[in-house]
């Protein structure tokens, strides 16, 4: 059986402190799910740290995840929009960058989904 691609839109603003534990706790989760692959875009919103230098290190570790980095500030919801232009996946899921809202709900959806999901985390 074919294994479904799960894909992680998140949004970034002042976050190259915390996207790293973001990412670390999606690997996390997804490595319990056997039926699902996934993939994590990583959507810099012109932030004043270094959360596109942090974005691109991870990158450089791991082919399934994507960065994008917007020329100005434009926003959570543009963020998103970029982010879901370059979505491969069969569910998608938004997460905050900061990991409040727990990548294990994620998970917790791609299991119990039936048809097309959209997930808001």
């Amino acid at each position: 059986m074919k294994k479904q691609l799960v894909s992680f839109v998140i949004p970034c603003y002042r976050s190259a402190e915390t996207i790293g534990s973001v990412v670390d706790e999606i690997e996390a989760a997804m490595g319990e799910l056997e039926r699902y692959e996934y993939e994590i875009i990583l959507v810099n919103d012109c932030s004043p740290d270094d959360t596109f230098g942090k974005i691109r290190e991870l990158c450089g570790k791991d082919k399934r995840i994507k960065g994008i980095n917007l020329a100005r500030n434009f926003g959570q919801h543009a963020a998103l929009m970029a982010g879901f232009h370059q979505v491969k996946g069969d569910i998608l899921v938004c997460l905050d960058d900061d990991a409040c809202k727990r990548s294990r709900q994620a998970s917790g959806c791609a299991g119990k989904r039936r048809g097309r999901c959209i997930c808001k985390i």
